[in-house]
């Protein structure tokens, strides 16, 4: 991303990183890929028993899947109920890890001058704030 198209982002949208990237939980569920021809239908299943424990915890959070992974846009939401989501999402049946994630969009992150180094630094700066924990 050069500096003329950061500049049009940033008048046409959000002005910092933190206002910029998108939160995720990703949840990884291999034995999927192993399924065969009817991967869709267990990848479907496992969307709807996501939505299911979200919806046991009263959220109602857009739930996706994309590249062999599942997840649930939490972007905006409340640190407390990201927290009770991924330690409920844990017990999902087909579900062997996850993860609180910053997904970057790729036209955000690399561009025709290569990465956007000061996104990437303002990104992983609000990251170490975020989980800061002093005197730890």
């Amino acid at each position: 991303m050069n500096a003329s198209t950061e500049t049009q982002s940033a008048a046409a949208g959000p002005s910092t990183a933190r206002e910029r990237r998108c939160r995720r939980i990703l949840l990884h569920s291999p034995d999927i890929t192993l399924k065969g021809k009817n991967q869709d239908m267990f990848r479907l299943r496992l969307v709807e028993n996501i939505r299911r424990c979200l919806r046991a915890l009263g959220l109602d959070w857009p739930v996706g899947s994309a590249r062999g992974r599942a997840y649930v846009d939490t972007t905006g939401r409340d640190g407390k109920d990201i927290a009770a989501a991924v330690a409920a999402l844990a017990d999902t049946a087909g579900v062997t890890s996850l993860a609180d994630a910053v997904w970057l969009r790729p036209a955000q992150v690399a561009g025709d001058a290569g990465l956007n180094w000061p996104l990437l630094e303002d990104t992983l700066v609000d990251l170490g704030r975020d989980c800061f924990i002093p005197g730890a």
